[in-house]
């Protein structure tokens, strides 16, 4: 999963004893007092407790690191650059792989660790990603998420049924796969989400449709990591570029010469903020839209100084 910074990866029903479990959580601040919104904003996990991180590392399965906010507030640092697709189709398997005898061994060892108690969700159809998109189609924010068991929103919105753990390991077997699929929910001015999930995928004899246990669900806010900016203008473009830490080098692109330099302060669900010194502000979106520039106290301009910047 070499794209992540590795810093830190539906109808209701009652979850049994040793199944879901669900986070809400309460916004670290900033050098200079500024909110970092995805340290403060609410995640949500389900997960049968002993399929941990080293039991998916085992799988070949690379999650998500989490890094601690405020409290015990969850969030994912992601490369733009992995957003890329997510921001055209709303999701994709991540990674995909059939189980190989071992493999299958160490999932069974999970299941008989939890003691074959308990329930776990599973949901029919030829792609289990396609889960990804109903599942944040309904989502209006983190909050939606983080007040209910993700399982039971899982199977309410995709029309899924709880099978029980014993189900599960008698169909772990030759044929199954493990699909880690990742989800992106950006709209301008709402509350982003990254959805990760792994799902079990076996066909189980005559049945039309495969069937996928999802043996882990996420929601979480997430901070973008951008490595550069580009305008796209018709002339006096600049190149915008992480040089080290917080510190980003601007380079003209008609002259081929460095312009100066901009410090990284924080981000809010649209735009990179930066310094240039102690009275002059810039903003850069990292979806596709305007830079713009505030002097001291007052209001960003009400027009780009570029109305189109790509990033990376």
């Amino acid at each position: 999963m070499d794209a992540f910074s590795l810093e830190i990866r539906r109808r209701s029903c009652k979850v049994m004893a040793a199944v879901a479990f669900a986070f809400v959580f309460p916004v670290t601040v900033s050098a200079d007092g500024t909110a970092q919104w995805f340290k403060n904003a609410p995640s949500g996990c389900a997960m049968i407790p002993a399929f941990s991180e080293t039991m998916f590392n085992s799988l070949g399965i690379s999650l998500l690191r989490e890094s601690p906010g405020t409290g015990k507030t969850r969030y994912v640092q992601v490369q733009r650059s992995m957003l890329l697709p997510l921001q055209t189709s709303g999701f994709e398997i991540v990674q995909s792989k059939t189980l190989t005898p071992s493999e299958i061994d160490t999932l069974r060892a999970a299941i008989d660790k939890q003691g074959n108690t308990g329930k776990i969700p599973f949901v029919m159809g030829e792609l289990g990603s396609m889960s990804v998109g109903y599942l944040l189609a309904s989502v209006s924010g983190v909050a939606a998420i983080a007040g209910t068991m993700l399982w039971d929103h899982y199977v309410s919105v995709l029309n899924g049924r709880m099978d029980s753990l014993n189900t599960l390991r008698s169909l772990t077997t030759t044929g199954g796969s493990i699909n880690y699929v990742m989800g992106l929910k950006y709209v301008s001015g709402s509350t982003n989400l990254l959805y990760a999930s792994v799902e079990y995928h076996i066909q189980v004899g005559t049945e039309s449709l495969p069937r996928n246990y999802a043996i882990g669900l996420c929601v979480y806010p997430y901070e973008v990591i951008v490595s550069k900016f580009e305008t796209r203008a018709t002339s006096g473009n600049k190149i915008v570029k992480r040089a080290d830490g917080n510190k980003f080098t601007v380079w003209d692109v008609d002259s081929a010469k460095f312009s100066g330099d901009l410090t990284y302060e924080y981000q809010d669900q649209d735009y990179y903020y930066f310094r240039a010194d102690p009275t002059t502000e810039y903003r850069i979106s990292m979806w596709g839209g305007w830079w713009q520039k505030r002097e001291g106290a007052s209001g960003w301009d009400p027009l780009p100084l570029y109305p189109k910047v790509d990033s990376e």
